[in-house]
């Protein structure tokens, strides 16, 4: 029971970021959300992994296998609908191929995929050599300060290295809230709490005020007050991860876009690309504003549903999953 409560209330906390993920590549406009969702909405992914990160005991045969099977090899595949070589193949463009490859792997195109990868690998080798946790904790400091410093030299942007560096710091936090979740929870009172909401909407005015139109950008390693932020991130992610475990009942749905990322993330945009052409032909458009954004929204859930249903059941494989057996 308690590891299928602790399963849920991952997954759940995946899907609320992969749906607020793809509300934001819809919906580029929407300021004021976006000021109050970026502070956790992607370093909860990488604190997520950092909570369930298993080093495989150290053994890099085993972790670059599981890292093959269920990221990369998944990864390529999905990025199979995004490349075009089919179309690029049958219009005499094959050259076209080698530019959208490229376009993937560097993180031009889904650059949430190799940036975690990279994360990943930066993670087990650190987690390999540094076995005390306050010098691994502060070699990870260190290695996320690189990042930071990386950007604004320009340099590590290949496969989004810098950013890959700098989260180590999220997915630090996920390692110690694991190694200390009961002492956590024991000693975190509702006034605390409160406290923390309290200092977090404080943190945000402030932020909308003194710093108009300014968001936390994990992407392009974007951080516009590392005073302002800095506390955002972490007391977002920490009551996150102390309310989510609290909940009773976890909505099936949003618990399923947690266990299928990957096919939400990488095919949703041309789930949306396709249907803005097919209106474009009916010379159909969507309406303006809130209205369009939701109705497009439904839409990129619904065909991500479906796909991630389809996949699961044929092609198990193609999303790092094993095919399930049906117990006699």
């Amino acid at each position: 029971m308690e590891v299928k409560q602790r399963k849920e209330w991952i997954d759940f906390l995946r899907g609320i970021a992969m749906l607020l993920v793809i509300w934001g590549h819809i919906a580029k406009t929407e300021y004021p959300f976006f000021l109050l969702t970026s502070p956790f909405k992607l370093p909860l992914f990488f604190a997520l992994t950092g909570y369930l990160f298993n080093d495989r005991d150290g053994n890099v045969k085993e972790f670059g296998k599981v890292l093959l099977l269920r990221i990369i090899i998944p990864w390529l595949l999905l990025s199979l609908v995004w490349l075009k070589i089919g179309y690029s193949v049958i219009t005499g463009n094959p050259q076209n191929i080698l530019h959208h490859l490229y376009s993937v792997i560097s993180g031009e195109s889904f650059w949430f995929m190799p940036c975690c990868i990279l994360a990943e690998c930066i993670q087990f080798f650190i987690r390999k050599f540094i076995k005390r946790e306050p010098i691994r904790c502060l070699i990870m400091v260190a290695v996320s300060i690189a990042g930071l410093l990386m950007t604004h030299f320009g340099v590590g942007s290949f496969a989004l290295f810098d950013v890959a560096c700098t989260a180590q710091v999220f997915m630090m936090f996920g390692f110690l809230f694991k190694s200390h979740e009961s002492f956590l929870r024991e000693k975190t009172k509702p006034s605390h709490i409160w406290i923390l909401l309290t200092v977090y909407i404080g943190l945000i005015v402030l932020s909308y005020f003194v710093y108009p139109k300014q968001i936390i950008d994990v992407h392009h390693n974007d951080y516009y007050n590392y005073a302002i932020c800095i506390p955002l991130i972490c007391i977002s992610l920490f009551l996150l991860f102390i309310f989510a475990p609290q909940i009773k009942i976890f909505p099936k749905w949003i618990v399923y876009v947690g266990q299928n990322t990957l096919v939400f993330y990488m095919l949703h945009y041309a789930a949306r690309t396709a249907l803005t052409k097919v209106l474009g032909i009916l010379r159909v458009s969507l309406p303006d504003g809130e209205i369009g954004y939701i109705i497009m929204m439904v839409y990129a859930c619904v065909t991500m549903t479906v796909a991630a249903w389809l996949l699961n059941k044929f092609l198990p494989f193609a999303v790092g999953k094993r095919k399930m057996i049906r117990k006699t």
